[in-house]
């Protein structure tokens, strides 16, 4: 029998794997991530944190509200992730290698900037679906993408029109 990894896929929706395996660990990694970072019981509260990791995972998996916003935000997270990483592909196409002419500095903050605004999208868009806040009538999804589009498009224009460059190999361009 041929290896066919969209059966083996079909089986794990099948078994729940994707509905409450995936969630699960998600909520407790988060939970239990954040808690180690924060010490929030203290320096030696690893077995606490594990403990309250697992409860929120569980209670994450418990209520398919919160199954939903968990499946929602991590598909469109995805999505967010690819843009930003084509967009660096892209920017580093132009980027100079020199790190002391101070453009990559500019590039970077752009690029945050840009991260949030995804994010931002991100949220308000996984929590629309469910009752949350939403741009009613006058902003919609195809709207939205076509402002932060233009944006961008505007502001890699003005970038790399501001940008100063590494001078070009061999000195210049004067001939005899």
């Amino acid at each position: 029998m041929a290896f066919d990894i969209g059966y083996i896929l079909s089986q794990w929706e099948a078994a729940g794997i994707f509905e409450f395996v995936f969630p699960f660990l998600l909520a407790f990694a988060l939970v239990f991530g954040v808690l180690q970072k924060i010490n929030l019981f203290g320096n030696s509260s690893k077995k606490l944190n594990i403990v309250v990791g697992f409860v929120v995972g569980l209670m994450a998996i418990r209520f398919p509200f919160v199954r939903d916003i968990f499946g929602d935000f991590v598909a469109r997270g995805a999505v967010g992730v690819l843009i930003l990483i084509m967009m660096l592909i892209l920017i580093s196409m132009f980027l100079s290698e020199d790190p002391a002419n101070g453009v990559r500095k500019g590039w970077y903050i752009g690029f945050s900037v840009v991260g949030a605004v995804i994010f931002i999208v991100i949220l308000v868009q996984s929590f629309e679906r469910y009752g949350g806040y939403s741009f009613g009538g006058y902003f919609g999804g195809d709207l939205i993408g076509w402002i932060v589009g233009a944006v961008l498009l505007i502001g890699i224009i003005v970038a790399i029109a501001t940008a100063e460059g590494a001078a070009p190999a061999g000195g210049g361009g004067r001939h005899p």
